[in-house]
């Protein structure tokens, strides 16, 4: 209403003054139409100029000054140009996500192509160092990249130093996971001191006291160092702190087994027998087979005859291709004076592996035994080829008969 006024009379200044009634309606007339279609053609114009009419706001010494208004335009782009860079962030954020879990399928062998390619582990290493490159602020891909390579390095150790700058990397970006700080694995296998290693598990078990992989790689470090005693308490604390691991209870077998404890390691290879899992992977995970032929020895050095044959045939039926299973078997029957049984199995032992001295030995002894000379000198005519120590005595027991 204010502007319709404002108009009217600047429209009659403009048109001069009335003259007469009919030219006094004359020009009311003209001036109301002209406000009407001012009004209509230029009311989105004033609209317009309205939004970019400066806003007034008071200065520092209470003058006024007008702050120019952002265009309407101007606004639009910016949150266009916000929501762009929201809609790109959670895009890398999304592509960084699927990397670390192609990675993860690959490290785990859940992805059949990573499987197919023959080395799943560079396939992970692949993903991970995508991950890093879309988003290197994340441990998770640093550390996962570390157990890719580490994995891929056992035995030749050429990427272990690269494993380990990645491991630090993840721990410099986030230092409370306990996890990474089984760097001591790689740091191991990179031969550093046994005292760095040591200090790298100690760390993860600050972190997680009852992370029992720490406590178990503290006794093979120790072991490693000949401190067997020391080793035996790490070992008792990771199978305290995890009774289901394999390798602790293995460990403690071994150690029992050597100081001739054979009772104790026997027990702790049963438990080791029962056990779930492994913290190791691959060929540092003894196979149940293993373990059953190591609890025939601890019961067959007992004199514990037919318990230490049914281990050992528990550890055929786990891999039927292993001779020295059979070798152990045979060993037990010539103990009970069964020289027929003990000769089969020797004679299992050369149908898996012809050049197996041991074999052939016992297959000699044992034919020796059972009245069969010809047949041992057979064997000791093949020994001599394969291992001279074992043929002189062979030779010696076929002497004295």
């Amino acid at each position: 209403m204010i502007l319709r006024t404002l108009l009217v009379s600047v429209l009659l200044g403009s048109l001069g003054p009335a003259q007469g009634s009919g030219g006094e309606a004359f020009r009311a007339t003209i001036i109301n139409n002209g406000v009407n279609k001012l009004m209509s053609n230029y009311a989105l114009l004033f609209l317009s100029l309205l939004m970019t009419t400066p806003v007034w706001a008071q200065g520092p010494h209470g003058e006024v000054r007008p702050k120019p208004a952002p265009a309407v335009n101007q606004v639009a782009a910016a949150r266009a140009e916000r929501a762009s860079r929201a809609h790109a962030k959670a895009t890398l954020s999304d592509q960084y996500e699927l990397e670390l879990k192609r990675g993860d399928a690959a490290l785990d062998g859940s992805d059949q192509r990573a499987l197919n390619s023959g080395d799943r582990f560079a396939a992970a290493a692949q993903h991970y160092r995508a991950a890093i490159r879309l988003n290197p602020k994340d441990a998770r891909g640093h550390y996962g990249l570390a157990v890719a390579l580490y994995e891929s390095s056992r035995g030749s150790g050429r990427a272990i130093p690269e494993a380990i700058s990645e491991i630090r990397e993840a721990l410099r970006l986030k230092p409370d996971t306990a996890e990474f700080y089984m760097l001591g694995k790689a740091l191991a296998e990179a031969d550093a001191s046994k005292t760095e290693v040591i200090a790298a598990f100690q760390n993860a078990l600050k972190l997680d006291p009852t992370n029992a992989a720490a406590h178990y790689m503290i006794g093979v470090t120790y072991a490693d160092d000949l401190k067997y005693d020391e080793a035996l308490v790490e070992y008792k604390l990771a199978a305290k702190s995890d009774p289901k691991a394999i390798d602790p209870h293995h460990a403690m077998g071994d150690y029992y087994s050597g100081n001739k404890r054979y009772d104790e390691a026997a027990a702790e290879y049963r438990l080791a027998i029962a056990g779930k899992y492994c913290f190791e992977s691959g060929d540092d995970c003894e196979s149940t087979g293993k373990l059953y032929d190591r609890l025939g020895q601890m019961l067959d050095l007992q004199h514990k005859y037919p318990e230490a044959i049914g281990a050992y045939n528990k550890a055929i039926e786990e891999n039927p291709a292993d001779w020295d299973f059979y070798n152990h078997l045979g060993g037990v029957y010539f103990a009970q004076g069964n020289y027929g049984l003990a000769a089969e199995q020797y004679e299992r032992v050369i149908k898996l592996n012809d050049r197996n001295d041991e074999g052939h030995y016992g297959l000699g002894l044992a034919r020796l035994r059972a009245g069969d000379k010809a047949a041992a000198v057979t064997e000791y005519e093949t020994l001599k080829k394969l291992n001279s120590e074992y043929a002189a005595k062979l030779l010696a027991w076929i002497d004295a008969q």
